[in-house]
């Protein structure tokens, strides 16, 4: 061992490493892990007597299907149901065997709302390209004043001045008269004065560029831990069992490497051959850096303290449990801050050392288990002097008044390890919960699980029964009376064309009564009602309905409006976990990162300022994609130049909403440099303006080309009605000169048919009335005993008038004929008169003398 001298000229590092197994160390690593056992043996009971292990074990059992029921068909099956991520267990139970026959079927509706929702949950809060945060300056006061104050800025008495802006420039007529002039000196640029409102918007806008850089900062830290792909875990977790973990910011080594170029001149060696220029060389430089991370942590490991209440951050600690294999606890060994002589002890000691108690029963992983170390981290606060004796480093720059240090103490089979200092000076929590529904006054919240487990438990009961009831009702239930048949094979067995003899002692009289079948009826229907009840319950019960899983049921609506509304209706959920997310995760998270980005020495000062952390961006996102369809309407809006919005703008959140990335569509610079460059169309509201007068003047010329024809079809349509009267003129003057020479004709031949008819008549007459004579002579002889002679001549005599009365008749109706053709009918009239005038008749005894 070294004197006392010889110590002191020693470096710290080798002091500390010669310190490390004193009496005085050990003391207080005792101490330290005395008081952590404790804190974990009271986090580790506090959450047992929650009931989170419970509720947890029944979400991981209803997500996987298995129940009561079916246990024991899972009992070798040690991947069916994980109760963490990288701990498979095994189960236990009794296999039903034929004797049991009744369904153990398990319909996992739960598994199927748990995957849809954390999916539509993570595609809402994870776009691409698009972050939850915004970083904005602080509002200073005086530079809020200050920026309405138009005075110009005065120093020491004088004025101060500027150099004009290019636009400042072509305003001005001549250069600023008060600026000092020198007729040697070149001249100068025009000066404007300053004034205090520049000198805030300078200022102001410096700060916006601060907060801008420092939010890219950020994000990228937040890209390359796969802030997603961690966030997508939590999500599920939050779902599944209620809550989700997500640790950060938390130091992770990353090694970055570059390929850089360097020449001769560069290394300051002179060429062997001098040339006009040296070859270049090409190196690969690896660097290992130290940035912030964030990663996910398996709920079954996290214990925080019994007070945190709804938050872990708001507990005075937290403990975070893990396992270890041999060879990784080995290379713990020499790294900064590990206690290389207590990890020996760990070594020696072996894995499995110590499990705990309260472990949730089903995790029976002590086969695994006992190949590894588990391992755990504390976070919160220590006292100075332990961690002093730990890591003498770690407390260099704290106060000697503060005996309560924020620490990360680190054990393996309950022997302390590892103590630092926390990063965060605040000494936060970096370890952020996110319930999917929030418990009251519980740091872990309530699951869809959990929701759903009446419905879950309603359709498995439902199913079952059906199963049960068709397994029944397939076959027929025979029941024999063995005294008075027997079959012929003496076997109680039914099959086809069997043989039954009736029994010789029994005392049946009709067979038929010793066998008989009954049929168990099926209600298949009254079940899958009570089925679909369940589905409808835990549509219900978990806000999450069919139609946004793809699936279609008695719920989902016929009409779009309907669809709308219960579309508005379901996304009251994801507000409720947005505004959850923002509350648990972005907020807390984006705070320790913006903490983390002023303790950082590397990240330069234009990055560092007083920002103001706007961590409501999760909301936003989910209202952004309620909104998706209106964003799609709003094409007409975009194209309008009235409204003042930016196509670019609005088409990067368009293809936003449909998870495309705008860049993939959207010019280069350099090509959108060149179309800049080229002529600019004119603006929208001249195009229109002369797409409106070209159409007024067509317009126009249509106008005149259609009067022009209205007035030739006008004129046509006037000689056209001329001809039409002319020709109805014609053709009335034709048809009365028609009518006439019709009437005439028909005038003349009714007289030549009634001259017919009395010539007919009249003749008729005549051989009547001679017909007659001869009679009366020879009736006029009889009685005067005349003689035919004498007789005969009288009737000559009688005959010579005759016949002079009938040609005057005949010339006077010739006559008349001749008057009647020549003479208009409207004078004369419409007949003839008879060309003989029949006589009346003769007295008695005087027809023979008056004619």
């Amino acid at each position: 061992m070294p004197t006392m001298t010889e110590e002191h000229e020693l470096p710290e590092e080798i002091l500390a490493d010669l310190k490390e197994l004193s009496p005085k160390k050990l003391d207080f690593i005792d101490s330290l892990t005395t008081v952590l056992l404790k804190k974990r043996e009271e986090a580790m009971q506090f959450r047992k007597n929650e009931g989170l292990e419970d509720v947890w074990s029944l979400g991981e059992e209803q997500y996987n299907g298995i129940d009561d029921a079916n246990r024991g068909e899972f009992k070798d099956l040690k991947w069916v149901k994980p109760l963490v991520m990288n701990a498979p267990i095994t189960t236990t139970g009794v296999v039903r065997g034929p004797e049991d026959p009744r369904s153990t079927a398990f319909v996992r509706i739960t598994s199927r709302y748990v995957d849809v929702a954390s999916a539509k949950i993570g595609e809402i809060l994870l776009p691409i390209d698009d972050k939850a945060f915004s970083f904005e300056p602080t509002p200073v006061p005086e530079l809020v004043k200050m920026a309405g104050d138009t005075r110009q800025v005065t120093h020491d008495g004088q004025a101060l001045y500027r150099d004009a802006r290019p636009e400042e420039i072509q305003t001005l007529p001549t250069a600023d008269p008060a600026a000092p002039q020198d007729p040697t000196q070149p001249v100068q640029k025009p000066r404007m004065p300053l004034t205090y409102k520049e000198l805030a918007e300078e200022q102001m806008e410096t700060a916006r560029t601060k907060a801008k850089n420092a939010e890219t900062r950020i994000y990228d830290w937040m890209v390359q831990s796969q802030y997603p792909r961690e966030l997508r875990k939590v999500i599920f977790d939050a779902a599944r069992l209620g809550v989700g973990v997500l640790k950060g910011p938390y130091p992770n080594k990353k090694r970055v490497m570059a390929v850089t170029t360097v020449t001769d001149a560069t290394l300051g060696r002179v060429p062997a051959v001098q040339n006009a220029s040296s070859s270049p060389a090409f190196t690969l430089q690896v660097k290992d850096e130290i940035t912030p991370a964030c990663s996910w942590k398996d709920v079954w490991n996290i214990f925080p303290a019994p007070s945190c209440g709804e938050s872990i951050n708001d507990g005075e600690y937290i403990f975070e449990r893990d396992f270890l294999s041999s060879k990784q606890v080995r290379k713990l060994k020499g790294l900064p801050g590990y206690l290389d002589a207590q990890i020996d002890k760990v070594l020696e000691e072996g894995p499995g050392h110590r499990m705990p108690e309260n472990r949730n029963p089903q995790d029976n992983e002590e086969e695994k288990r006992k190949h590894q170390f588990e391992i755990w981290y504390y976070t919160g606060d220590i006292k100075r002097e332990e961690l002093e004796q730990l890591n003498p480093k770690a407390v260099k720059g704290i106060k000697k008044e503060i005996q309560d240090v924020h620490a990360l103490v680190t054990m393996i089979n309950d022997t302390v390890v590892r103590a630092t200092l926390n990063p965060l000076d605040s000494g936060e929590l970096n370890y952020h919960n996110m319930p999917w529904q929030r418990r009251p006054g519980c740091w872990a919240g309530v699951g869809i699980p959990e929701q759903i487990r009446v419905p879950q438990r309603i359709v498995n009961a439902a199913t079952r029964a059906m199963l049960n009831n068709g397994g029944v009702a397939s076959g027929a239930q025979i029941v024999v009376d063995q005294t008075g048949i027997k079959p012929a094979n003496e076997q109680w067995v039914i099959t086809p064309n069997k043989i039954w003899y009736k029994s010789a002692d029994g005392s049946m009289d009709d067979v038929n009564k010793a066998f008989a079948v009954f049929q168990i009826p099926m209600v298949q229907r009254e079940l899958m009602e009570i089925i679909q009840y369940g589905l409808r319950l835990a549509e219900e019960v978990t806000s999450v309905p069919l139609i946004t899983q793809g699936q279609t049921g008695p719920t989902t609506p016929e009409t779009l409006g309907a669809t709308q509304l219960q579309n508005n209706n379901a996304m009251q959920l994801l507000r409720s976990i947005g505004y959850a997310f923002d509350d648990h995760i972005t907020e807390p998270l984006i705070r320790l990162y913006y903490e983390w980005l002023l303790l950082d020495p590397d990240v330069p000062n234009d990055e560092k300022g007083d920002f103001h952390i706007n961590a409501h961006g999760s909301i936003a996102l989910v209202e952004r994609a309620i909104q998706d369809q209106t964003i799609a309407q709003m094409t007409p809006l975009a194209e309008n130049p009235i409204f003042g919005v930016d196509p670019k703008k609005w088409f990067a959140v368009l293809a936003k909403s449909k998870h495309l990335d705008p860049r993939d569509f959207q010019y280069t610079p350099e090509q959108q440099a060149k179309i800049d460059a080229a002529p600019k169309p004119l603006p929208p509201a001249v195009q229109v303006m002369q797409i409106k007068a070209q159409l007024a003047q067509a317009q126009m010329k249509l106008d005149q080309q259609q009067s022009q024809q209205e007035a030739q079809l006008m004129q046509q349509l006037a000689e056209l009605d001329h001809q039409t009267e002319k020709a109805i003129a014609d053709l009335k003057h034709q048809t009365s000169v028609m009518v006439a020479k019709l009437g005439h004709a028909r005038d003349t031949a009714n007289a030549q048919v009634q001259a017919n008819r009395a010539r007919a008549e009249f003749t008729q007459r005549i051989e009547e009335l001679k017909l007659k004579r001869e009679l009366a002579l020879m009736e006029y002889a009889n009685t005067n005993a005349m003689n035919v002679d004498t007789l005969k001549g009288k009737l000559a005599d009688t005959a010579a008038k005759l016949k002079v009365q009938k040609e005057l008749a005949a010339a006077e109706l010739a006559m008349e004929q001749h008057i009647y053709e020549t003479t208009p009918a409207k004078t004369t009239g419409s007949t003839m008169r008879p060309p003989v005038q029949t006589p009346g008749k003769a007295p008695q005894g005087k027809a023979f003398t008056q004619v």
